[in-house]
């Protein structure tokens, strides 16, 4: 999450919780785990590839603006908080 706020593309496993934030081509790779040859080549891919890098990195830092800014995570909690009472 971090490296998408700061505009990076991200390599990871497909692992619910990644897979939840990162968009597989869009935002990065998702991968299966364990993997290495795929976790190899798109790690080779985007350092051969500034366009990709820039694309997939911008991407993830509007989709981590919008999903979890200030704003968003206040009326996601007020909306927990509501539905308690």
């Amino acid at each position: 999450l971090e490296a998408m706020a700061t505009g990076l593309p991200v390599v990871t496993s497909d692992i619910p919780a990644q897979t939840y934030l990162v968009e597989h081509l869009k935002g990065g790779f998702t991968l299966p785990a364990g993997d290495r040859q795929a976790f190899a080549a798109s790690l080779r891919r985007l350092a051969g590839d500034p366009v990709l890098r820039r694309e997939q990195g911008g991407f993830n830092r509007e989709r981590v603006l919008g999903l979890f800014s200030e704003q968003q995570m206040v009326s996601d909690y007020r909306n927990l908080f509501d539905g308690l009472t």
